[in-house]
């Protein structure tokens, strides 16, 4: 995890990179530079590095200022590159985008492989009758 030092001098060198960037209202700007802030800080001290890295990093790829959300995008893609993140990291994430999700009990997955074990055995017996009714038009 990034200290707030890192994320701030990442941000102050990425601005660098977008000189119009400044022509934006003072206020805007703050408001940006402090989300982005706290988009910065959970990502390591390398994906911050790779960010603002002038051969690689975004700025490399991106004529304007980019958007938090390509910011984001960016890291994650460059994390998931750099070091895979255990599913755990990515729980708040997945609830975020789909929701909590709704863990089975024991009782309903049993329920549930007991019908899947009904269906199997009612297509089995449909299948060996299709074949005796195949075998018997021969």
């Amino acid at each position: 995890m990034a200290t707030k030092a890192q994320a701030s001098k990442a941000i102050s060198i990425l601005l660098s990179a977008y000189p119009n960037s400044n022509k934006v209202d003072a206020d805007a700007m703050a408001q940006f530079l402090a989300i982005l802030e706290r988009t910065l800080e959970p990502y390591p001290a390398e994906v911050l590095g790779e960010l603002i890295n002038p051969r690689t990093g975004i700025i490399s790829t991106s004529s304007f200022l980019p958007s938090i959300a390509e910011i984001k995008r960016w890291c994650d893609l460059k994390w998931d590159k750099l070091m895979p993140r255990a599913v755990d990291d990515r729980s708040d994430e997945t609830k975020q985008l789909y929701g909590p999700a709704d863990v089975e009990t024991p009782e309903e997955r049993e329920a549930r492989r007991a019908i899947v074990k009904q269906k199997f055995q009612e297509l089995i017996a449909e299948l060996k009758m299709t074949s005796a009714m195949n075998s018997m038009r021969k």
